[in-house]
Protein backbone atom coordinates (compact mmCIF):
# COMPACT_ATOMS: atom_id res chain seq x y z
CA UNK A 1 0.00 0.00 0.00
CA UNK A 2 2.96 2.12 -0.52
CA UNK A 3 2.05 5.03 -2.60
CA UNK A 4 3.51 7.92 -1.71
CA UNK A 5 0.98 9.12 0.35
CA UNK A 6 3.01 10.33 3.18
CA UNK A 7 4.73 12.91 1.08
CA UNK A 8 1.70 13.82 -0.50
CA UNK A 9 -0.07 14.54 2.82
CA UNK A 10 2.71 16.73 3.58
CA UNK A 11 3.12 18.91 0.67
CA UNK A 12 -0.24 19.67 0.92
CA UNK A 13 -0.37 20.65 4.84
CA UNK A 14 2.30 23.19 3.55
CA UNK A 15 0.04 24.85 1.26
CA UNK A 16 -2.33 27.52 2.49
CA UNK A 17 -5.88 26.67 3.74
CA UNK A 18 -5.22 22.64 3.83
CA UNK A 19 -4.31 20.69 6.27
CA UNK A 20 -3.87 17.00 6.04
CA UNK A 21 -3.86 15.13 9.71
CA UNK A 22 -4.58 15.76 12.76
CA UNK A 23 -2.95 16.33 16.17
CA UNK A 24 0.71 16.80 15.52
CA UNK A 25 3.18 13.68 15.76
CA UNK A 26 4.94 13.39 19.36
CA UNK A 27 8.52 11.72 19.99
CA UNK A 28 11.73 11.63 18.03
CA UNK A 29 13.27 12.15 15.50
CA UNK A 30 12.19 14.12 12.42
CA UNK A 31 8.24 13.71 12.34
CA UNK A 32 7.92 15.17 15.64
CA UNK A 33 5.59 18.02 15.09
CA UNK A 34 4.31 17.09 11.83
CA UNK A 35 0.55 16.03 11.95
CA UNK A 36 -0.25 12.54 12.19
CA UNK A 37 -2.14 12.09 8.55
CA UNK A 38 -3.40 8.48 9.15
CA UNK A 39 -6.05 9.36 11.74
CA UNK A 40 -7.78 5.64 11.23
CA UNK A 41 -4.61 4.02 11.50
CA UNK A 42 -6.36 1.10 14.09
CA UNK A 43 -8.32 -0.39 11.29
CA UNK A 44 -4.87 -1.57 9.85
CA UNK A 45 -4.42 -3.84 13.16
CA UNK A 46 -7.96 -5.65 13.31
CA UNK A 47 -8.00 -8.95 11.85
CA UNK A 48 -10.11 -9.78 8.85
CA UNK A 49 -12.43 -10.95 10.92
CA UNK A 50 -12.16 -7.91 13.39
CA UNK A 51 -13.08 -5.84 10.34
CA UNK A 52 -15.92 -7.48 9.20
CA UNK A 53 -17.87 -7.38 12.33
CA UNK A 54 -17.35 -3.82 12.38
CA UNK A 55 -20.86 -2.12 12.17
CA UNK A 56 -21.50 1.24 10.06
CA UNK A 57 -22.65 3.16 12.73
CA UNK A 58 -18.89 2.72 14.38
CA UNK A 59 -17.02 3.52 11.57
CA UNK A 60 -19.19 6.16 10.52
CA UNK A 61 -18.08 7.65 14.09
CA UNK A 62 -14.61 7.28 13.49
CA UNK A 63 -14.97 8.97 10.20
CA UNK A 64 -16.69 11.51 11.93
CA UNK A 65 -14.12 11.49 15.27
CA UNK A 66 -11.14 12.10 12.23
CA UNK A 67 -12.56 14.78 10.62
CA UNK A 68 -13.32 16.48 13.86
CA UNK A 69 -9.60 16.24 14.79
CA UNK A 70 -8.03 17.31 11.49
CA UNK A 71 -10.44 20.26 11.71
CA UNK A 72 -9.70 20.90 15.72
CA UNK A 73 -5.82 20.78 15.03
CA UNK A 74 -5.83 22.32 11.89
CA UNK A 75 -9.07 24.89 11.27
CA UNK A 76 -8.59 25.64 8.07
CA UNK A 77 -10.84 25.41 4.53
CA UNK A 78 -10.19 22.33 3.45
CA UNK A 79 -9.03 19.31 5.84
CA UNK A 80 -8.41 15.62 5.41
CA UNK A 81 -6.13 12.74 6.10
CA UNK A 82 -4.93 9.65 5.08
CA UNK A 83 -7.54 6.91 4.44
CA UNK A 84 -5.41 3.40 3.26
CA UNK A 85 -7.12 0.52 1.62
CA UNK A 86 -6.58 -1.95 4.79
CA UNK A 87 -8.77 1.33 7.05
CA UNK A 88 -11.83 1.04 5.12
CA UNK A 89 -14.35 -2.38 5.83
CA UNK A 90 -14.77 -3.98 2.74
CA UNK A 91 -18.24 -4.33 3.03
CA UNK A 92 -19.08 -0.49 3.60
CA UNK A 93 -17.37 -0.20 -0.15
CA UNK A 94 -19.82 -2.77 -1.54
CA UNK A 95 -23.26 -1.95 0.34
CA UNK A 96 -22.51 2.07 -0.53
CA UNK A 97 -22.39 3.09 2.73
CA UNK A 98 -19.01 4.80 2.14
CA UNK A 99 -20.04 6.40 -1.06
CA UNK A 100 -23.23 8.06 0.55
CA UNK A 101 -21.21 9.15 3.54
CA UNK A 102 -18.30 11.09 0.98
CA UNK A 103 -21.24 12.02 -0.54
CA UNK A 104 -23.68 13.13 2.05
CA UNK A 105 -20.54 15.29 3.44
CA UNK A 106 -19.02 16.50 0.31
CA UNK A 107 -15.90 15.01 0.56
CA UNK A 108 -13.04 14.76 -2.25
CA UNK A 109 -10.88 12.32 -2.58
CA UNK A 110 -7.07 12.46 -4.31
CA UNK A 111 -6.63 8.52 -5.04
CA UNK A 112 -3.14 7.46 -5.21
CA UNK A 113 -1.86 4.65 -6.97
CA UNK A 114 1.75 3.43 -7.63
CA UNK A 115 2.11 2.75 -11.21
CA UNK A 116 5.74 1.93 -11.49
CA UNK A 117 5.63 -1.88 -11.82
CA UNK A 118 9.07 -2.37 -10.00
CA UNK A 119 7.83 0.20 -7.03
CA UNK A 120 4.52 -2.23 -6.92
CA UNK A 121 6.42 -5.53 -6.69
CA UNK A 122 9.12 -3.80 -4.23
CA UNK A 123 5.91 -2.69 -2.25
CA UNK A 124 4.39 -6.35 -2.32
CA UNK A 125 7.53 -7.83 -1.10
CA UNK A 126 8.31 -5.55 1.53
CA UNK A 127 4.78 -6.58 2.74
CA UNK A 128 4.76 -9.84 2.93
CA UNK A 129 8.62 -9.91 4.62
CA UNK A 130 7.11 -7.69 7.19
CA UNK A 131 3.57 -9.77 7.56
CA UNK A 132 6.06 -12.49 7.88
CA UNK A 133 8.22 -10.81 10.78
CA UNK A 134 5.22 -9.44 12.59
CA UNK A 135 6.32 -5.51 12.06
CA UNK A 136 3.79 -3.59 10.47
CA UNK A 137 4.33 -0.64 7.89
CA UNK A 138 2.05 1.49 9.38
CA UNK A 139 3.06 2.69 12.75
CA UNK A 140 2.44 6.19 14.36
CA UNK A 141 5.90 5.83 16.71
CA UNK A 142 8.51 7.65 15.19
CA UNK A 143 11.02 5.46 16.52
CA UNK A 144 10.36 2.42 14.87
CA UNK A 145 10.90 4.37 11.61
CA UNK A 146 14.77 3.09 11.85
CA UNK A 147 13.60 -0.83 11.45
CA UNK A 148 10.92 -0.10 8.35
CA UNK A 149 14.38 1.43 6.87
CA UNK A 150 16.45 -1.84 7.15
CA UNK A 151 13.78 -3.87 6.17
CA UNK A 152 14.60 -6.78 3.49
CA UNK A 153 15.37 -5.84 0.23
CA UNK A 154 14.45 -7.65 -3.08
CA UNK A 155 16.13 -10.66 -3.73
CA UNK A 156 17.10 -9.32 -7.53
CA UNK A 157 17.62 -11.79 -9.96
CA UNK A 158 16.73 -12.65 -13.57
CA UNK A 159 13.66 -14.31 -12.98
CA UNK A 160 12.31 -11.79 -11.10
CA UNK A 161 13.70 -9.30 -14.11
CA UNK A 162 12.68 -10.95 -16.80
CA UNK A 163 8.76 -10.64 -14.77
CA UNK A 164 9.08 -6.92 -14.92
Amino acid sequence: QRSGSTWVCDLLHQQDGISCGGRPEKGVGMLVGVPVSELLISYSFKTDQEIMDVSWLDYEKSLDNAFAEACEHHPTSSIGFKLMYDQVPPQFLEDGHLEAYLKKNRVSILHLVREAVVLKIASEYNNVMQRKNLKSMHTQNATMVEQFRDAPKIPWGNELIDRM
